[in-house]
């Protein structure tokens, strides 16, 4: 609890449960954060929900989570450290609907399971390796508003098709790496 900001901050998440809701308040602050780690390496969690209060999720929050399978992150989770969801091997359906323009760097790398993804529109950039290894990831219809890609972005995806945006500023090298069903690419 940080009484001076008025704010509570998640730390560390220790439970078993399948279905975690992140609190909306702890001892009537708002629970704004879920800090570095605080669930990393779970192996229990399969389906986790944000609420009204939560705005920041910090690098590595739920890296490793290895039985998640489902996430639905509401318009008011703006901030994202890196590599937040990374390694979560049994997430299938990513639901963000944040009103971010970057997706951050490595957010999703090496979840090789992913294959259901939708975002906001307002998405322009794809940072680094964002879903670098995420082979059952076919669709990638979500991209065709971005206009800027980063090395890695895409490697080690399933898609056989993509539309980029004519606003794309540059296919940087090893966007679309590693990538064997890759036949068609629109501009």
């Amino acid at each position: 609890v940080n009484a001076t900001k008025h704010e509570a901050r998640l730390v560390r998440y220790n439970g078993n449960d399948e279905t975690v809701q992140i609190p909306e308040f702890y001892r009537d602050y708002p629970v704004t954060s879920i800090d570095r780690n605080a669930f990393s390496g779970n192996t229990a969690i399969k389906e986790i929900t944000f609420s009204s209060t939560n705005t920041t999720v910090d690098e590595y929050a739920f890296m490793n989570c290895t039985a998640l399978e489902t996430v639905y992150i509401p318009e008011n989770v703006v901030n994202f450290g890196d590599r937040v969801f990374a390694g979560c091997t049994s997430l299938t359906t990513v639901t963000m609907l944040s009103d971010i323009v970057s997706m951050p760097t490595n957010m999703f790398s090496g979840c090789a399971a992913l294959e259901n993804v939708t975002l906001n529109e307002n998405i322009a950039e794809f940072s680094y390796g964002c879903f670098n290894n995420c082979s059952s990831l076919t669709n990638l219809d979500f991209v065709t508003n971005g206009v800027l890609l980063q090395p890695y972005a895409f490697n080690g995806t399933g898609a056989e098709s993509v539309i980029l945006s004519d606003s794309l500023l540059a296919i940087p090298d090893y966007a679309f790496t590693n990538c064997p069903n890759l036949k068609y690419v629109t501009i």
